[in-house]
């Protein structure tokens, strides 16, 4: 199921009140409201999904590094508003959010108005989490973890095939609504099958630590690093560079070129790991780490 982005919409199940507020809020916090769509959900409750263009990066509390991150301009935000007008069957006494909605981040270039599945899958996605409370009597959280595809690519043009929530700050991720309970803006990160394991096997910390150790940007790419991989092989470089003589590792320092990223990063955390980093290494590696850094 696609969803085509028009430039019209009707209402939501929010009241009048409540939809001017969150539409206030997403415009103030999210940019400027390019199209919308919509879409039905199990209920017959009525989904829109809004095209947003960011009017900088400023908008969103920093999940990953911003040094690749695009800039005004080079990306497309679409944003559920309807999900979080029913609340959520959270566990009693629990201080889960029950009202929430979701976004996900496209390239700007991104057909978010094509049928085509491989432009349609991240519609696809945000509207299978957004009905996923309603039609499992559960609720969504933070880490929380997706798989609609039995391990399957989105589409032809991708691996990618699961997702994770992640938050923003309370200024930009929470809306209070007229009688004073908050709906809250969820993040769908799209995941390859190694990374869901990841998260299932250590926590989605972990995984959301490697995205920032390899400066990964936050907008959807079909192609992007798979750091669950980048990772194990980084685990395997530590162990070979434990177990080299340390006047050996301390010159490879000295030829940080030579290195890829994943073995100057593996080199740092193999050094640091025994109590071998030097000042004179730490120097080394820091201006190869910042040099390299610039470069890209």
């Amino acid at each position: 199921m696609s969803c085509e982005v028009t430039t019209s919409s009707t209402p939501s199940m929010y009241g009048n009140a409540d939809r001017n507020l969150l539409m206030a809020h997403v415009q103030k916090h999210f940019g400027a409201i390019s199209g919308i769509g919509q879409a039905q959900l199990p209920s017959g409750g009525a989904l829109d999904i809004l095209a947003l263009t960011p009017p900088s990066r400023k908008h969103i509390g920093r999940l990953f590094s911003a040094q690749t991150s695009p800039s005004a301009g080079e990306e497309t935000i679409l944003l559920t508003i309807g999900a979080g007008a029913r609340p959520m069957s959270v566990p009693k006494d629990s201080e889960l959010p029950p009202r929430a909605e979701y976004l996900i981040r496209l390239p700007a270039d991104w057909n978010v108005q094509s049928g085509e599945e491989r432009d349609a899958w991240p519609v696809r996605l945000l509207m299978n989490i957004a009905s996923l409370p309603e039609t499992t009597q559960s609720y969504n959280a933070w880490g929380h973890t997706f798989s609609f595809s039995q391990g399957l690519p989105f589409a032809d043009n991708t691996g990618l095939c699961a997702a994770m929530l992640t938050g923003m700050n309370d200024r930009e991720g929470q809306c209070r609504l007229n009688d004073g309970e908050a709906v809250t803006f969820y993040e769908v990160i799209p995941l390859y099958a190694e990374e869901l394991t990841l998260v299932a096997e250590q926590s989605p910390v972990a995984l959301i630590d490697e995205f920032i150790r390899y400066n990964l940007p936050r907008v959807v790419t079909p192609d992007r690093p798979n750091v669950a991989v980048m990772a194990k092989r980084r685990a395997e470089l530590v162990k070979n560079f434990q177990a080299m003589e340390d006047s050996k590792r301390h010159e490879l320092t000295r030829h940080m070129d030579a290195l890829s990223p994943e073995e100057r990063i593996a080199l740092k955390e193999s050094l640091a790991a025994d109590g071998g980093l030097t000042r004179q290494a730490s120097n080394l590696v820091r201006q190869a780490m910042s040099f390299f850094k610039g470069r890209k």
